[in-house]
C-alpha cells in the first residue's frame, strides 16, 4: 500500500517506534496525489479551519474570559444527583469544544499539500503560534500535571476528595470522555513543542490525565467503569472504554517515545496488549463486548451502532496498528473482531440498524447514517500491515459501498467523525482508495446480498433477509431488558422490544428508515409499533398546555431510573430458531407498567412470527388483560407518508383494501383523518409495497391522515406531526381470550389479493392457542412450532405433524425430505443464566449476575412415528415407543440445535 511516511521516531526501539510512526501516519497521511478520498479529507479539514480557529481564539486565547484562571474546580454532576458545587457547566463545555477544535488546527498544520489541494496552513508560523499559545493557556487553566479526573459519575468519595484539594488543582470529570483533543494536539505538535522546550510538561500532563481516566501505568485496569466477566481479567474494559482507550492511549505512546520516555511507552504497550486480549474475546451472558454471534453488547444488551460500532472501529484500528509487532493480539481476538464486522452487514441493511437494538439513541434520529464505523472496521481488518488483503472482507466492503451517491453524501463524510471516539484520521480514506484500486488489481467484486435467517438469542432478536430487504423482530423477557432512555432520549420508546416487527425494504438511493416508513420525529405514535400487541396509550396533543401536562405525567425528566427503564420480566419464553434459511420467533408477552407505574397493566399474550422466504405469518393467542381504560391493539403497520397530504414520502405508494385504493374509499373527515373498520377475510396493501392478509379478525381498522405526537426528546415537551397510514387489529378493553392471524407478504403488494382465492397455497395454521403455535409452509415444506408449556400433557393435537410434544418450552422447525429423513431444528430459549428462583434487575446484573455463563439444557421431544439416528453430543438419546419416538437433544446459548433422523 502506497502512502507517505513521516519518519519522526527513533528506530532504537524498533517495535515501539513502528507503532508510534503508524499512529502519526494514520492521523495525518494524505495518501497519493491520485487518491480522491484523501484529497476530500484535506478539503474538509481546510473548509472548517476558520470555525475552529474562532473557537480556540474565543475560549483559550481571550485572557479576559477567565481572569481568575482555574475555573474548572466544580464537578459537573449528572442529572438526578445533588449538586455539591456552583454550576460551571458552560465553562467546562467550552474547554471541551476548544480542545476538540485545537486538534483540527494541529491537523491542518501537520498535513502537507498534495498535487490537487494546496494547504496554506502547512507549517504555517502564525497557526503554530495560535496552537502553542492555546496549549499554554489550557495548561494554565488546569489541563496540567495537577488535574483531577475522577469517574464521569462522581461518587461521594470523589466529591469529598475534590473539596479537600488546593485551589490550584482542577477537576475535569465532566469532560473525561472528551479530552482526547488535547492528546492529539500534543502528538501533532510534538516537534514544535520540543523545540520550544514545552514537550516535557505536556507529555507529563498526558500521563497524569491517563492515570486519572484509567489507572497509573502498570496498575491493573480491572473495574474501570465496568465489572469484568471474571476477577482474573485484570485488564478487561467494556465497549465504551475501548473507544476512549484508542483515543487516549495510542497518541500517548507516540508522545512518550517522542519525549524519550521509552520505559513508560513499553510498559503502556504491554497494557494495551492485555486490554485487547482480555476485552475482545467473545463474552457471555450480560457482559459487554462482542458475542460469538457477532452481536455487540453494552449496558447488558445489544447496542448498535452507538458504543459497539465505534468500539469495533477503534478496536480494529488498534489491532491493525499493533500487527506484526511483539504487541500484536492473539489470532482468536482478530477472528472475533472479524466475525463482528462481518455480522454487522447482516444485522444492518446498509445504513439501517433496527431501531429496537439502538438503545436510547435510535428513536431520536433514524435518518442518521450508521454504517461508517463498521466500514472502517472492515478496512482496518482487511489491510493488516505486510499481509495480503482479506478478499472476503473487501468483497463485503465493496457491496456495502456500491451506491456512489450514498458513499459521497453519507459514508465518506462520516469517516471524519470525531465525537467521543476521535475517529477523525486520514487512514480510512487511504484504505478506501486502496480498496477501489484493488477491486481492479485483484479482481475483487461485491459479494452477493446476505440471504437467510439469523438468531441472536442474547437480545431476543431474529433477522430475516431476502433480496435487498430485511425484517427484524425483537423481544424482551427474563434475560433481556425492555428499553433504555436518558434525558431527552427515547422517552416514549419503551415498547419497541415488545415484539416489534420492522421491515426495511424501500429507500433512495439505498434502503433507509424513512424510506421504509419509519419517521420517528414526525408524529410517530409510540404505542403503535408494528407487530406488537399492546395497550394503545393516547397522546394528548390538543394544546401546548395539555402537551406539557402529558409530558410531565409520563415522567419525561428521569434519568437511569431502574424502575422506569431497563426492566426485565420473568418470562424465559422468547427467542428464535432457524432451518435452511427459514425461521421462527416467539415470545410470551407480559406487559410492563409504563413510567414507574403510571398505569398498571396485566396484559399478556402468546405471540409468534414464522418467516418463510417473503412470507411472515403472525399469530397471537390467549390475549387477555389490560388497564381497564385503554384499548388493546395489535398493530400491523404505521407508515409515514409525508409531512402532510400534499408533501408525501417519495418512496410511498397507494394503500389498498382488497385491491381498491383507500383514497377512493374515503373522504377526509374531521381533523384531516379517515378511519374505516374492516372485517376478515381481507387483504390490505401498505404504502411501502407490503401486502397483508387477515383471514378472520372482525375488528381491523385502517386510518389515514394527519397525526400528532410528542417527540421522544420528552423533556423538551414538543409536538411533532406527520401524515400517516396505520392499520391495527382491535382486541377491545381488557380482552379475555382473543387471538389473531395475519400473513405479511414482503414486497408482495401486487400479488396479495391472490391469497384470497386459495390461502392454503401460501401457508397453513395447524394450531394457535395457549399451548402452541404451529404453521406449515407448502413451498419449503417446513413446519414451524412454538411450544409454550412443557408441563402440559396434550400440546400439539394434529398427529400428522412430526412433533407431538416437548418437556420444555421450545422453538422448533421440521422438514421431511424426499429421501424420508427428518430434519429438525430445536431451540430452548432459556439460556440458563439464572437459577429458577432468581429474577434479574439491571442493578443485580451489574452487581454480580453478569459473571453468569450459559448452561446447556436437555430437551426431550416426542415425535410422531418411528425414527432413529446416530447419537452425538447434540443428539443425546433416542427411545422408540409404540407409535412415537422420544429424542433427547442438547441445547445451548439459545441457538438452534440441528439434527437429522431416519425413518425406521
Amino acid at each position: 500500500m502506497a502512502f507517505q511516511t513521516l519518519s519522526l521516531f527513533s528506530d532504537s526501539i524498533e517495535d515501539e517506534a513502528l507503532i508510534a510512526q503508524r499512529v502519526l501516519d494514520y492521523r495525518i497521511n494524505t495518501g497519493t496525489s491520485e487518491d480522491d478520498s484523501t484529497q476530500w479529507l484535506l478539503n474538509s479539514v481546510l473548509s472548517n479551519i476558520d470555525r475552529h480557529t474562532e473557537t480556540v481564539e474565543e475560549i483559550l486565547l481571550d485572557t479576559d474570559r477567565y481572569p481568575n484562571g482555574f475555573v474548572f474546580k466544580s464537578p459537573i454532576l449528572r442529572i438526578g444527583q445533588k449538586k455539591e458545587f456552583p454550576e460551571r457547566d458552560l465553562e467546562i463545555k467550552e474547554l471541551r469544544d476548544a480542545l476538540n477544535s485545537l486538534q483540527y488546527l494541529a491537523q491542518a498544520y501537520a498535513m502537507p499539500s498534495t498535487t490537487s489541494v494546496a494547504n496554506p496552513y502547512y507549517q504555517n508560523l502564525e497557526l503554530k503560534d495560535i496552537i502553542l499559545n492555546a496549549l499554554e493557556r489550557a495548561y494554565q487553566l488546569g489541563v496540567n500535571e495537577k488535574a483531577h479526573v475522577p469517574h464521569f459519575f462522581p461518587t461521594e468519595e470523589d466529591i469529598a476528595f475534590i473539596k479537600s484539594r488546593p485551589e490550584d488543582e482542577s477537576h475535569l470529570s465532566a469532560i473525561s470522555l472528551r479530552l482526547f483533543g488535547y492528546y492529539h494536539t500534543v502528538l501533532l505538535m510534538a516537534d514544535d513543542l520540543m523545540e520550544a522546550g514545552l514537550l516535557d510538561k505536556h507529555a507529563k500532563t498526558c500521563v497524569r490525565l491517563y492515570s486519572q481516566i484509567f489507572r497509573e501505568i502498570g496498575e491493573p485496569i480491572y473495574g474501570m467503569n465496568c465489572p469484568a466477566p471474571d476477577p482474573s481479567l485484570t485488564h478487561y474494559v467494556n465497549t465504551d472504554e475501548l473507544i476512549k482507550f484508542e483515543a487516549y492511549v495510542f497518541p500517548l505512546v507516540a508522545i512518550l517515545i517522542k519525549n524519550g520516555m521509552y520505559s513508560e511507552a513499553t510498559e503502556l504497550l504491554h497494557e494495551v496488549n492485555q486490554v485487547l486480549d482480555q476485552s475482545l474475546m467473545p463474552t457471555e451472558a450480560w457482559n459487554g463486548g462482542f458475542k460469538r454471534s457477532g452481536l455487540g453488547f453494552h449496558h447488558s444488551n445489544a447496542y448498535l451502532p452507538v458504543y459497539t460500532g465505534s468500539a469495533l472501529a477503534m478496536s480494529s484500528k488498534m489491532v491493525n496498528i499493533l500487527h506484526g509487532t511483539e504487541y500484536e493480539v492473539r489470532e482468536e481476538v482478530y477472528d472475533n473482531l472479524r466475525n463482528a464486522a462481518m455480522m454487522a452487514r447482516v444485522i444492518m441493511n446498509r445504513s439501517v440498524a433496527p431501531v429496537s437494538i439502538t438503545g436510547r439513541f435510535g428513536s431520536n434520529n433514524v435518518s442518521t447514517n450508521t454504517a461508517s464505523p463498521y466500514l472502517i472496521a472492515l478496512l482496518y481488518l482487511a489491510y493488516l500491515p505486510d499481509e495480503e488483503p482479506d478478499r472476503e472482507l473487501l468483497s463485503a466492503y465493496a457491496r456495502w459501498t456500491d451506491s456512489e451517491e450514498d458513499l459521497q453524501e453519507n459514508i465518506l463524510p462520516d469517516f471524519l467523525y470525531g465525537g467521543r471516539s476521535a475517529i477523525a484520521s486520514s487512514m480510512p480514506y487511504v484504505l478506501h482508495d486502496q480498496s477501489i484500486e484493488d477491486q481492479d488489481l485483484l479482481a475483487i467484486s461485491p459479494e452477493g446480498k446476505p440471504q437467510g435467517h439469523w438468531v441472536f438469542p442474547e437480545t431476543y432478536l431474529s433477522i430475516h433477509r431476502r433480496d435487498e430487504w430485511m425484517a427484524s423482530v425483537k423481544g424482551r423477557g427474563r434475560y433481556v431488558w425492555n428499553a433504555e432512555e436518558g434525558p431527552g432520549q427515547n422517552v416514549y420508546g419503551q415498547q419497541v422490544s415488545d415484539g416489534a416487527l420492522l421491515i426495511y425494504s424501500q429507500g433512495s438511493p439505498i434502503i433507509s428508515h424513512v424510506g421504509s416508513g419509519y419517521q420517528l420525529d414526525s408524529g410517530w405514535d409510540w404505542y403503535r409499533w408494528p407487530g406488537t400487541t399492546t395497550i394503545h396509550h393516547p397522546m394528548e396533543w390538543a394544546s401546548g398546555e395539555e402537551v406539557a401536562r402529558t409530558s410531565e405525567r409520563l415522567g419525561h425528566n428521569h434519568y437511569y431510573n431502574s424502575e422506569k427503564q431497563r426492566i426485565f420480566s420473568n418470562e424465559s419464553i422468547a427467542g428464535g430458531t432457524s432451518l435452511d434459511g427459514q425461521g421462527a420467533f416467539a415470545m410470551r408477552f407480559v406487559d410492563i407498567p409504563l413510567f414507574g407505574g403510571y398505569k398498571t397493566s396485566n396484559l399478556s399474550a402468546y405471540k409468534s412470527y414464522f418467516f418463510f422466504d417473503n412470507k411472515i405469518i403472525l399469530l397471537g393467542s390467549d390475549i387477555r388483560g389490560g388497564n381497564r381504560e385503554d384499548r388493546v391493539n395489535t398493530t400491523l403497520f404505521q407508515n409515514y407518508l409525508g409531512s402532510d397530504a400534499q408533501n408525501t414520502n417519495e418512496n410511498s405508494g397507494d394503500v389498498k383494501v382488497n385491491g381498491v385504493s383507500f383514497d377512493e374509499m374515503s373522504s377526509i373527515g374531521d381533523f384531516g383523518q379517515f378511519k374505516k373498520r374492516l372485517r376478515g377475510p381481507v387483504t390490505i396493501t401498505d404504502a411501502f409495497n407490503n401486502g397483508y392478509y387477515i383471514p378472520y379478525n372482525e375488528r381491523v381498522f385502517l386510518k389515514m391522515g394527519d397525526q400528532g405526537s410528542l417527540l421522544t426528546q420528552g423533556q423538551r415537551r414538543e409536538m411533532s406531526y406527520g401524515y400517516y397510514a396505520t392499520c391495527w387489529i382491535d382486541h377491545g378493553i381488557d380482552p379475555e381470550e382473543d387471538d389473531y392471524e395475519v400473513m405479511v407478504l414482503v414486497n408482495g403488494a401486487n400479488s396479495i389479493d391472490d391469497v384470497l382465492e386459495n390461502p392454503d397455497e401460501y401457508y397453513r395454521v395447524h394450531q394457535n392457542d395457549f399451548r402452541a403455535h404451529v404453521v406449515y409452509d407448502p413451498v419449503s415444506e417446513i413446519t414451524g412450532y412454538a411450544i409454550f408449556n412443557g408441563k402440559l400433557r396434550e400440546q400439539i393435537a394434529d398427529e400428522s405433524l412430526a412433533l407431538k410434544r416437548s418437556d420444555r418450552p421450545v422453538l422448533a422447525m421440521t422438514r421431511i425430505t424426499e429421501s424420508g429423513h427428518l430434519e429438525l431444528a430445536v431451540t430452548d430459549p432459556d439460556m440458563g443464566w439464572l437459577e429458577d428462583y432468581e429474577v434479574a434487575t439491571y442493578d443485580l446484573v451489574v452487581d454480580g449476575l453478569h459473571t453468569r455463563k450459559s448452561v446447556p439444557s436437555q430437551v426431550t421431544l416426542t415425535l410422531n412415528g418411528q425414527w432413529n439416528g446416530e447419537l452425538s453430543y447434540d443428539l443425546i438419546a433416542i427411545e422408540a415407543e409404540r407409535e412415537t419416538t422420544k429424542v433427547s437433544v442438547r441445547c445451548y446459548d439459545g441457538q438452534p440445535t440441528l439434527i437429522q433422523l431416519v425413518e425406521e
